[in-house]
């Protein structure tokens, strides 16, 4: 459809969006900002724990039985190599997330073992986010250090986020026009992954201003249906510089009037519960069935079926033995900021 690139940009459009929702309306007072930071991590890492256990295990298995090595096929070779430092810094990405975007930007010295900036990570040997076993989780590192940012920036006024807003802009612009126009310095780097977060901000204030007016049913299903139309048939758009500005312009746009139509859909809700237990466990069946479909000569449609079928189980399960426990923990754990904040009868 719209490729990787777009489709996590996107995200981060809509990311923006909630957080400025959540932390407007319902992390608010005292203690809100660090149960705002602590229910995150509640939300994100004992999935993430629980998949890079599961991969480590799932490697170290396949290499000690005598096959591929699977997600440690880097460390077996290069392991003995690394400077403490180094092998300090892996560890601590693999087991935290945090920084893992910083190593599309790093290369090792075959020598000393250390870590040094590099311009472009494909041209690197090693690559060293060939050494994460969530690899995808470079993505969730960003939208960490947003998480971080976040309650200092969505609540500021209209003017000032707009401001930052065109800042952070005209520097992912610029960047773009520059020597540094590739990825990762567009396609991983905190400082020109703003303005996708921001803009998303701004559709918050502008949803405020719409819940408040009378919006035409028919608008907000054509918006939705804009956006699901464009990410259906990107892939045969004209491909130029301005395409995937013009698709995220559209999103962000659209993104205030698709959620006054779909906020109260139950049915939408169970549906986006998906999103992030797939995001964090399909690389694990894929890689067996990416195997399977090679060996047997099947198409890359055939092993999207295949792994799609294999996934949304492993969702299903995340979701319902591990997601919905933690859920009530979250929830409590907001019930008793909230009850905390009520005024107390007079005795």
């Amino acid at each position: 459809m719209t490729g990787g690139d777009q489709a996590v940009e996107a995200f981060f459009i809509i990311s923006g969006f909630y957080m400025a929702l959540i932390l407007n309306e319902k992390y608010k007072g005292a203690g809100s900002t660090w149960l705002f930071y602590s229910n995150r991590l509640w939300r994100l890492f004992p999935l993430y724990w629980m998949l890079t256990f599961a991969v480590f295990a799932v490697s170290l298995l396949l290499w000690k039985t005598g096959h591929d090595a699977a997600w440690l096929a880097w460390w077996i070779p290069w392991g003995s190599h690394l400077s403490p430092t180094t092998w300090a810094y892996l560890v601590f990405v693999n087991l935290f997330a945090l920084g893992q975007d910083t190593t599309f930007f790093l290369g090792i010295d075959h020598v000393t073992g250390q870590l040094s900036l590099v311009k472009n990570f494909r041209l690197t040997d090693p690559p060293v986010y060939r050494f994460l076993f969530i690899g995808q989780a470079w993505s969730m590192s960003v939208e960490l250090m947003f998480y971080l940012l976040a309650p200092f920036l969505v609540r500021r006024r209209l003017w000032v986020i707009a401001g930052i807003f065109t800042l952070f802009l005209a520097f992912r612009l610029r960047l773009a026009l520059s020597s540094f126009g590739f990825d990762p310095w567009i396609g991983r780097f905190l400082p020109a992954e703003l303005p996708f977060f921001l803009a998303g901000v701004l559709g918050y204030w502008a949803y405020t201003w719409l819940r408040t007016r009378t919006v035409p049913p028919a608008l907000m299903k054509a918006a939705l249906g804009l956006v699901i139309g464009l990410t259906l048939t990107y892939q045969w758009l004209p491909a130029t510089r301005y395409t995937a500005l013009c698709y995220f312009t559209v999103f962000a746009l659209c993104v205030p009037l698709a959620f006054l139509l779909t906020k109260s859909n139950r049915r939408d809700a169970a549906i986006g519960e998906y999103s992030f237990p797939i995001y964090i466990a399909h690389t694990l069946p894929l890689y067996f069935v990416h195997r399977i479909c090679v060996a047997h000569g099947w198409s890359s449609d055939v092993e999207a079926i295949i792994e799609l079928a294999c996934v949304l189980p492993l969702a299903w399960m995340l979701i319902h033995f591990v997601g919905e426990p933690i859920e009530k923990i979250r929830a409590r754990r907001a019930k008793q900021l909230l009850s905390v904040r009520l005024p107390q009868p007079a005795l």
